[in-house]
């Protein structure tokens, strides 16, 4: 089964499509045109999107990102798939994301996910030898942290 995982924005949209076994079939941050074409190709079963829960954004950047979440699932509906809502707090307790304070500081959640993806998963490596995560960058790591979310909970099982 392969998974579309999204970590939607309002300009540039990370995704990663996924199957269950980990193998990677594509990956990428693009323009919201482009991952609504994405979509609309259809090469994927069923789609994970991060929604907004409390996500620090205000204003303009808020209303386009929750606008970017509408048009990808009416996309994915058109398919005929299901999505699957995933929110970033049950993400990071999944990864078990620390907590930190000013007198004892940590990484940002971000960080620590992606260490943690690569400690699961393999270095990102590099041209001469690409690794598992090569080329991921920024928000890609994000909709990485989504899918595998995902799949250890088998969240389609419950649709």
């Amino acid at each position: 089964m392969k998974i579309l995982a999204i970590d939607p924005a309002n300009e540039l949209t990370a995704y990663v499509i996924v199957d269950t076994d980990f193998k990677i079939y594509d990956k990428g941050k693009v323009p919201n045109s482009e991952m609504l074409e994405i979509i609309e190709r259809n090469e994927y079963d069923i789609m994970a999107i991060e929604i907004i829960a409390n996500f620090g954004l205000s204003g303009r950047h808020l209303f386009e990102t929750s606008e970017m979440i509408g048009r990808c699932d009416y996309a994915n509906t058109l398919n005929g798939k299901t999505t699957l809502r995933i929110k970033r707090n049950d993400v990071k307790k999944h990864f078990k994301v620390k907590r930190g304070s000013k007198q004892n500081p940590v990484p940002g959640a971000d960080s620590q996910i992606r260490t943690s993806l690569i400690n699961r998963f393999g270095e990102v490596g590099t041209k001469a030898s690409p690794g598992y995560f090569y080329k991921f960058k920024e928000d890609i790591w994000q909709a990485m942290s989504i899918l595998v979310y995902t799949v250890d909970n088998e969240l389609w099982k419950e649709k």
